[in-house]
Protein backbone atom coordinates (compact mmCIF):
# COMPACT_ATOMS: atom_id res chain seq x y z
CA UNK A 1 0.00 0.00 0.00
CA UNK A 2 1.77 3.19 -1.21
CA UNK A 3 1.76 6.46 0.62
CA UNK A 4 0.44 9.42 -0.49
CA UNK A 5 2.15 12.50 -0.57
CA UNK A 6 2.31 14.48 2.94
CA UNK A 7 0.93 10.48 4.59
CA UNK A 8 3.21 9.33 7.12
CA UNK A 9 2.94 5.67 7.99
CA UNK A 10 1.62 5.42 11.56
CA UNK A 11 2.86 2.13 13.62
CA UNK A 12 -0.21 1.74 15.95
CA UNK A 13 -1.98 1.51 12.46
CA UNK A 14 -0.56 -1.83 11.35
CA UNK A 15 -0.91 -4.53 13.40
CA UNK A 16 0.40 -8.32 12.92
CA UNK A 17 -1.00 -10.82 14.72
CA UNK A 18 0.73 -14.55 14.65
CA UNK A 19 -0.81 -17.86 16.07
CA UNK A 20 2.66 -20.01 17.24
CA UNK A 21 1.58 -23.96 18.30
CA UNK A 22 3.98 -23.47 21.44
CA UNK A 23 4.71 -26.95 21.88
CA UNK A 24 6.16 -26.85 18.42
CA UNK A 25 7.28 -23.69 18.44
CA UNK A 26 5.54 -23.29 15.10
CA UNK A 27 3.81 -20.08 13.43
CA UNK A 28 0.58 -21.49 11.99
CA UNK A 29 -1.40 -18.53 10.98
CA UNK A 30 -0.30 -15.39 10.57
CA UNK A 31 -2.76 -11.76 9.66
CA UNK A 32 -2.54 -8.45 9.40
CA UNK A 33 -5.23 -5.48 11.04
CA UNK A 34 -4.78 -1.70 9.20
CA UNK A 35 -7.00 0.59 10.95
CA UNK A 36 -7.90 3.69 9.57
CA UNK A 37 -10.13 6.89 10.04
CA UNK A 38 -12.98 7.55 7.90
CA UNK A 39 -14.35 10.71 7.12
CA UNK A 40 -17.83 9.17 5.92
CA UNK A 41 -17.44 8.17 9.59
CA UNK A 42 -17.01 10.85 11.18
CA UNK A 43 -13.55 10.49 11.62
CA UNK A 44 -13.95 7.23 13.30
CA UNK A 45 -11.98 3.69 12.82
CA UNK A 46 -12.42 1.39 10.11
CA UNK A 47 -10.52 -2.12 10.17
CA UNK A 48 -9.33 -4.10 6.93
CA UNK A 49 -7.82 -7.60 7.91
CA UNK A 50 -5.57 -8.91 5.07
CA UNK A 51 -2.62 -11.06 4.45
CA UNK A 52 -4.06 -14.13 6.02
CA UNK A 53 -1.90 -17.28 5.93
CA UNK A 54 -3.06 -20.15 8.04
CA UNK A 55 -0.75 -23.25 7.91
CA UNK A 56 -2.41 -26.48 5.79
CA UNK A 57 -2.24 -28.51 8.88
CA UNK A 58 -4.26 -26.28 10.97
CA UNK A 59 -6.93 -25.33 8.23
CA UNK A 60 -10.38 -26.02 9.02
CA UNK A 61 -10.01 -26.04 12.79
CA UNK A 62 -11.69 -22.68 13.16
CA UNK A 63 -8.85 -20.78 14.75
CA UNK A 64 -10.38 -17.44 13.55
CA UNK A 65 -13.73 -18.09 16.01
CA UNK A 66 -14.30 -16.15 18.98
Amino acid sequence: MGLGEGEEKNSSSYQIFVVEETGKKKIIATATLILEKKFIRGCGLAGHVEDVVVDESVRGQKLGLR
